[in-house]
C-alpha cells in the first residue's frame, strides 16, 4: 500500500508529497516558518532556504540605514529570481504592501504563484486572497478556494479561516455552514483570533454547529482578549443585552472601548449611547459627543442623527455654559444652543436670548436677544 501524506493525505512519491510538498525527511519542529505554521510545513526543505519570512521582515523594519536596506532587498530579489520559495513570498509581500517600492498587485500575485507553486503555505494562501479579491489577477472565487485548501491542509490558520468563509458565503465552493465551523474551528485552536470570533458567530447563530450561548461567549472572549475588534464589539453587545452572558453594563462599555479605539464605527456609536445614558459609565454628554463625531466622520448614520437631536445638542450645551463634565466654555455652549435652537427647542432658544442678552459666549445683542426670547413664546 501506497504511503500518504501526513498533511493533506495523498500518495506521496518517496519522502517528498507532489500536492503540498511536505518532506518526510526534514524535522520540520527545528524551523520556525512565517506567520507561525506548525512544525514549517512551508512546502520546500526549509535547509534549502537561508530565509526566515518573519525575522527577514523585522530585520527590515529595525534598520534604519539605507544601504543596509536595499540590500536586504537585493537580496530577497536574487534569492526569488534563483528560485527560492521563500524569498519568492517575501518578493510578493514587498510588491503587495509597497516595500520601499510602488505598489504592483500583478507583480505580487506572480511571485506568490512561484512560491505557491512550490507548495509554500502563506505564499498559497497570499495568492488565494489575490484571486478572491480580484487583486492583480481576474477575480475567480473557485480558484480562491483551492489555493486556501492547499495552504489550509498544512495547517496555516490564517488559510483555513480563509476557507471557512468561503464556505460559509459560498463563494467558489457549495455553501456549508458545517464544513465552514469545522474549518475555523481548526484556526481558532491554533488561537487565530478572527476564526475565534467566526466560530463564536457559528455558536451564537446555530449555523453549521448546536447553538451554545457558553460557547460563543468563550470563542469571542478569546479573540477579544488578543484584540480582534469584531469580537470586542460582539462581546459588548453580549454584555449590554445579557445575551449568552449575564447583562453587565460596566463590561459592555469596557469592551466597546476598546473596540471603539481601535476605530469601529458601531462600537464608537454603542459607547456614546452610553456616556449619553450614563449606563456603566458616568454620564457624560460631552463624551458621548466625541464618540458620536469620531463615528459619524465614518459615516455611522444613526450617530449622525444622534448629533443632530435637538435634545442631545441642549444637553451638550449646558454641559459648556456650566462647565459640567469638562471646563466651561461658552462659545462652544451658544454654537451647541443654536443648533438646537434653530430646530425649535424652547429651552436652547430661551438660553440663546440670555447669551445674546449678556454677551456671554457671543457678541452682546439686544435685538437678537428680543428675536429668540420670542420665537421661544411660540415654541414648545
Amino acid at each position: 500500500m501506497q504511503a500518504q501524506c501526513v498533511r493533506c493525505g495523498r500518495s506521496l512519491q518517496g519522502a517528498l508529497c507532489p500536492n503540498c510538498g511536505y518532506d518526510l525527511s526534514v524535522d520540520y519542529r527545528r524551523w520556525p516558518t512565517v506567520q507561525a505554521v506548525p512544525r514549517g510545513a512551508g512546502g520546500m526543505r526549509p535547509d534549502r532556504s537561508p530565509l526566515d519570512p518573519q525575522r527577514e521582515l523585522e530585520r527590515l523594519r529595525a534598520e534604519q540605514d539605507r544601504g543596509k536596506q536595499r540590500a536586504i532587498l537585493d537580496r530577497w530579489r536574487t534569492l526569488a529570481e534563483e528560485g527560492d520559495a521563500a524569498a519568492q513570498f517575501l518578493m510578493g509581500m514587498r510588491c503587495e504592501h509597497r516595500i520601499f517600492m510602488r505598489r504592483s498587485l500583478h507583480q505580487a500575485a506572480e511571485w506568490y504563484g512561484k512560491a505557491a507553486a512550490q507548495g509554500y503555505a502563506a505564499a498559497q494562501n497570499g495568492l488565494g486572497n489575490c484571486y478572491y479579491n480580484g487583486c492583480g489577477v481576474k477575480r475567480n472565487y473557485e480558484t480562491a478556494a483551492e489555493w486556501y485548501r492547499k495552504a489550509a491542509r498544512q495547517e496555516l490558520a490564517e488559510a483555513q479561516n480563509n476557507l471557512g468563509n468561503c464556505f460559509c458565503n459560498g463563494r467558489g465552493v457549495k455553501r456549508n455552514y458545517e464544513t465552514a465551523a469545522e474549518w475555523y474551528r481548526k484556526a481558532a485552536l491554533q488561537d487565530y483570533a478572527a476564526a475565534q470570533t467566526n466560530l463564536g458567530n457559528c455558536y451564537y447563530s446555530g449555523r453549521g454547529v448546536q447553538a451554545d450561548d457558553i460557547l460563543a461567549a468563550f470563542w469571542y472572549k478569546k479573540a477579544a482578549n488578543q484584540g480582534d475588534v469584531q469580537a470586542q464589539k460582539r462581546l459588548g453587545d453580549c454584555y449590554s443585552l445579557g445575551e449568552h452572558v449575564p447583562q453587565d453594563l460596566e463590561k459592555a462599555a469596557g469592551w466597546y472601548r476598546k473596540a471603539a479605539e481601535q476605530g469601529d464605527a458601531q462600537a464608537q456609536r454603542r459607547l456614546g449611547d452610553l456616556c449619553r445614558q450614563g449606563q456603566g459609565v458616568a454620564k457624560n454628554p460631552v463624551q458621548a459627543a466625541k464618540w458620536y463625531q469620531k463615528a459619524a466622520e465614518q459615516g455611522d448614520e444613526s450617530a449622525r442623527q444622534s448629533l443632530e437631536d435637538p435634545d442631545f445638542q441642549f444637553e451638550l450645551a449646558e454641559c459648556y455654559y456650566f462647565g459640567r463634565q469638562t471646563a466651561e466654555d461658552e462659545a462652544e455652549a451658544v454654537q451647541w444652543y443654536q443648533k438646537a435652537a434653530w430646530q425649535g427647542h424652547k429651552g436652547a432658544m430661551e438660553a440663546l436670548s440670555l447669551c445674546y442678552r449678556h454677551g456671554r459666549g457671543v457678541s452682546r445683542s439686544l435685538i437678537q436677544a428680543a428675536i429668540w426670547q420670542l420665537r421661544s413664546k411660540g415654541a414648545r
